[in-house]
């Protein structure tokens, strides 16, 4: 008669997982024993299949019986499928031969359809060395089970060997009697009280912190694995720990938490811990598929010890393991989620100290393959009695390899800490390895700037030099050469000179768009002063604060602006249409300034602008910005951007932003020229592509927002496109991307507006990057202790290099607050604490959060 029995709930997780993914996975588990002595192989294929038949999982098939409308299983007589195959001629180097046949076996296990529930090869590898693969799929048996099944194969060889052999009273409990036992478990009020533990252990809303973001989720088909003999010194102090009553368990759970913290800083984490889902001494002796995995939540206070974490991760572990036959896709759901164990939790801890008895035959186990995760997992597993293992599983469809190994080799620089000194607080373990530090800070170097730093000025004079009758403004009306605009502005740094501007003065700038705004920006710089961009449109109490705040010398300004704005500051006011149309400023002299008419030479380390920040968190910082960074800023502009002396480049940005010297720059750096159009004419949308259409712009670089008003034909003729100043969306990207260069970039005001831009962003997937660092700038990405983060591990960003401000006028607290002593640069040089969350990808840093400054 045939046997027709319900699925465990395990079982019909993985079912349901392989008729989700229509196509074979790698939700296997696969062990492979190398026996350092000779073995008899007919003997161990004898102990084998001997094993094989006695476990009735492995004859199990799940269908879909249509009349119940049900999912079953039905049993039929067990295929050993067990091979030997003599790869000694190979010289014990794995022959093709023996892969491609291994290959075969494992990709027929692969296919929950195909009825082939498990694979075991025996190889005779050398003269004297053999090696046994054991693999099923995971529907069949669990990690658990398959290593019982192992230590009960080399018993049974042992028994064998002797001349005696294991009696089939040892022969595990029928499969149904399990699946009745935990249909009455679930039927009990004891499924109803452990339910509401898991209810309230997740009442607080503790999210899941996966190691690397992404979207959409991308579920694995394969994993990264990465095997580690756990050193002996380590090995040495988890037991002596033991003894002292800390769980090595435990400990390995707040390895994890540290490195999850590391990432989110979240003081409440969810580990995910896989369990055999078994609570009886009959459910553990009968080798099926009942595994588990349930959410650990723990807290993370960095001022408690390791040893205070891992008496309460312990407790944790007590309280899931006497609740763990409830799964964890009923957790997920009855906590209001999406039935997922994604939902619950990211990296996964997989404690499995079993002993497999492979020492007894001078052999060593390595758990090739565990199953499938989403995110990450970690396995401690006995490798041969004596010797542990670490196994890292991670979601090949999110990591890379390269990834994967620096997270894995950060778990085990966090777990050497820890078990080397369990009574240090959490707070004072490093996430990052040497190697790993080394790494990073690499990542985060800009190359060195092409051309040595020079004065802002002097990128125009090269420019006008260069192409001197080529257009360098062009506006609604009109349009200004290089060589004019030169001349105008010596003019008008000459008369600003005579007003009493000199090395070390501030002119403000109080003025609309357009071409007297770009000359005035030129010739205060000339004139050796920083000038200082004010909005006429601000409210006239911004206005008044900036100006008292900054005490500018000249003030120039709008005929229609209010003389009542500013008149407390004492500043000498002067109207620009009023200078430029007198009578005696036509015979200014237009020739180039030369240093002698200065008090003293300017510098890089002068001032070129101040620029005052919103103040949406509190007073507004006039930010110093020297001349230093503009020479290595301009040499990325025309890489990057691609802009060259034909190009015609967008003023979008508002004169009293950062943004406007980034594009007025991006048209100097290659002598291309700039086009300033009133506020109207930039109105997002048919306005601004109508504009863009007319001036023939090819250059622009607009916020996000601006982007997802405009539809395609708006920016047609736009060739480098840069997204800045708010996070880029994957849609804008795929929006805007296609047809040009499109780029992303990030930097604060106290950079020099750019610290760094992606490449091209055609094609790409995932969450958009702020890009690398440019020439010149370095970016850290930096923990509470101020250490390196390792890759995908959130942090604060931190910004050095030739950009760098000065710091905030007149606020020495703050500036030496904000721009901190570099401890990575040997020369005492700063960088600046940007208050900005960020994380290493593969290549580039992800901004997770961005501060209002």
């Amino acid at each position: 008669m045939t046997e027709e029995i319900d699925l465990l709930k395990a079982q019909g997780e993985f079912w349901i997982s392989r008729q989700v993914s229509q196509e074979s996975d790698g939700r296997f588990v696969h062990y492979f024993v190398i026996f350092n002595e000779g073995l008899q192989p007919d003997v161990m294929i004898s102990a084998l299949e001997r094993n094989i038949n006695r476990t009735p999982a492995l004859g199990f098939s799940p269908f879909w019986d249509p009349d119940s409308g049900e999912l079953r299983q039905v049993w039929s007589k067990i295929d050993p499928n067990v091979e030997f195959f003599d790869d000694s001629a190979a010289g014990g180097v794995r022959s093709r031969e023996f892969s491609l046949k291994l290959e075969k076996g494992l990709s027929g296990i692969c296919d929950l359809n195909s009825g082939n529930s498990h694979y075991y090869l025996l190889s005779k590898t050398d003269c004297n060395q053999f090696r046994l693969d054991l693999a099923n799929h995971h529907y069949y048996l669990d990690g658990y089970s398959a290593i019982r099944f192992l230590h009960d194969v080399i018993d049974e060889y042992i028994e064998l060997v002797a001349g005696r052999g294991c009696s089939d009273g040892d022969r595990p409990e029928p499969l149904g009697a399990v699946v009745e036992r935990e249909a009455k478990y679930r039927n009990s009020k004891r499924y109803e009280a452990d339910l509401n533990y898991w209810k309230a252990e997740l009442d607080a809303g503790t999210q899941p912190v996966v190691l690397k973001p992404r979207l959409p989720l991308n579920p694995a088909r394969s994993n990264h694995i990465l095997h580690r003999e756990i050193d002996s010194d380590i090995q040495d102090r988890l037991d002596n720990l033991e003894a002292q009553g800390l769980s090595p368990a435990a400990l390995l759970v707040v390895a994890a938490s540290i490195l999850l913290n590391s990432i989110s800083g979240e003081s409440k984490l969810s580990v995910g811990f896989a369990v055999s889902g078994r609570a009886t001494k009959k459910d553990r002796d009968t080798p099926a598929n009942m595994a588990n995995g349930v959410p650990l939540v723990v807290s993370h206070n960095r001022s408690l010890t390791v040893r205070e974490h891992v008496e309460e991760a312990a407790t944790k572990i007590q309280g899931a393991v006497r609740r763990q036959r409830v799964r964890g896709v009923e957790i997920s759901r009855a906590a209001g989620l999406d039935g997922t164990l994604g939902s619950l939790f990211g990296l996964t801890v997989n404690y499995m100290p079993f002993d497999t008895g492979v020492q007894k035959l001078n052999g060593r186990m390595t758990a090739s393959n565990n199953g499938l995760t989403d995110d990450a997992f970690v396995s401690f597993y006995s490798a041969d009695g004596l010797h542990n293992e670490l196994a890292w599983y991670a979601n090949d469809e999110i990591f890379g390899e390269v990834e994967s190994q620096e997270f894995f080799d950060s778990y085990y620089n966090i777990l050497r800490q820890v078990v080397a000194d369990p009574d240090v607080a959490v707070g004072r373990v490093s996430v990052s390895s040497a190697e790993n530090v080394a790494s990073v800070l690499e990542l985060g170097a800009g190359e060195a700037p092409e051309e040595a730093p020079c004065l802002v000025h002097e990128l125009f004079e090269r420019a006008a030099r260069s192409g001197p009758e080529s257009p360098a403004v062009v506006w609604d009306s009109g349009s200004m050469s290089y060589e004019e605009l030169d001349r105008a502005s010596n003019r008008l740094a000459r008369r600003l000179m005579r007003a009493g501007v000199d090395v070390g003065s501030t002119v403000g700038l109080m003025l609309s768009r357009g071409p007297g705004m770009v000359v005035s920006v030129l010739a205060s710089l000339k004139a050796g002063a920083r000038y200082l961009p004010i909005d006429p449109e601000l409210p006239a109490e911004r206005i008044d604060f900036m100006l008292n705040d900054s005490t500018p010398g000249v003030l120039l300004t709008n005929p229609e602006c209010s003389a009542d704005v500013g008149a407390s500051s004492g500043t000498v006011r002067l109207v620009l249409d009023e200078v430029m149309s007198a009578e005696e400023y036509a015979g200014v002299d237009d020739s180039p300034i030369v240093s002698e008419e200065l008090s003293r030479a300017l510098e890089v380390e002068d001032a070129a602008y101040t620029i005052y920040t919103s103040g949406s968190t509190g007073r507004p910082k006039g930010v110093v910005v020297t001349h230093r960074g503009a020479a290595a800023l301009a040499g990325a502009q025309r890489r990057d951007l691609q802009v060259k002396s034909d190009s015609r480049v967008l003023q979008f940005a508002s004169p009293s932003f950062d943004a406007a010297f980034f594009e007025t720059l991006c048209a100097w750096s290659a002598g291309a020229a700039l086009v300033v159009l009133s506020k109207p004419e930039l109105t997002p949308g048919d306005v601004l592509g109508n504009s863009i259409h007319k001036h023939k712009v090819t250059h622009a670089v607009l916020t996000p927002t601006v982007l997802s008003v405009c539809e395609g034909e708006d920016l047609a003729g736009v060739k480098s496109l840069l997204s800045a100043a708010e996070a880029c969306s994957l849609e804008l990207v795929a929006k805007w991307a296609p047809g040009r260069l499109m780029l992303n970039g990030y930097g604060p005001t106290e950079a020099t507006v750019c610290v760094s831009m992606t490449g091209s962003l055609a094609g790409w997937e995932g969450v958009v990057p702020i890009g690398r660092p440019l020439p010149g700038s370095r970016l850290y990405v930096l923990d509470s202790a101020m250490r390196p983060c390792p890759l995908g591990t959130t942090g604060e960003l931190f910004i050095a290099g030739e950009g760098l401000a000065r710091g905030y006028l007149g606020r020495a607290d703050l500036t030496a607050q904000k721009f901190v002593a570099d401890p990575f640069a040997a020369d005492g040089s700063r960088m600046y604490r940007s208050g900005d969350l960020a994380h290493w990808g593969s290549r580039w840093p992800d901004l997770l959060r961005r501060t209002s400054r």
